[in-house]
């Protein structure tokens, strides 16, 4: 999901369509303002290689590497903050959000939600 818009920030192409239709998306503006460019950088290029860190982490932490595990639960408290907080900020800075960015806050919540149900599930193997 970050992938296009990247793409737009980087301005190798110019279309960014919204992908639900409605008056509380625009997603081209959001993703070209000034808000997007944090140092400089675009966004989405932070959020790709964030996410891969993220993806690394869940690769590396096997039950055996409690210090592995313990950087994943931190990563993914921190997606998760971002994520939502970005969220709130495109409604109270723009009245509106990105459609494309609605999504991945929907993938982040989705890793915390499955990430809590796996650890909840290890907890119960090792009481049984």
């Amino acid at each position: 999901m970050l992938t296009p818009v990247a793409l737009v920030q980087l301005k190798v192409t110019k279309r960014l369509p919204d992908l639900l239709p409605g008056s509380v998306f625009n997603s081209k503006k959001i993703v070209l303002s000034r808000s997007a460019y944090k140092f400089g950088i675009p966004d989405a290029l932070l959020g790709l290689i964030s996410y891969s860190i993220t993806l690394a982490l869940l690769i590396a932490a096997q039950p055996s590497r409690p210090v592995m595990r313990g950087l994943l639960r931190g990563k993914l408290l921190l997606d998760g903050s971002i994520a939502a907080r970005k969220s709130r900020k495109q409604f109270k800075e723009f009245g509106r959000v990105c459609s494309w960015c609605v999504g991945v806050s929907v993938a982040t919540a989705g890793i915390l939600y499955f990430a809590r149900k796996a650890r909840q599930s290890e907890r119960l193997h090792l009481i049984a």
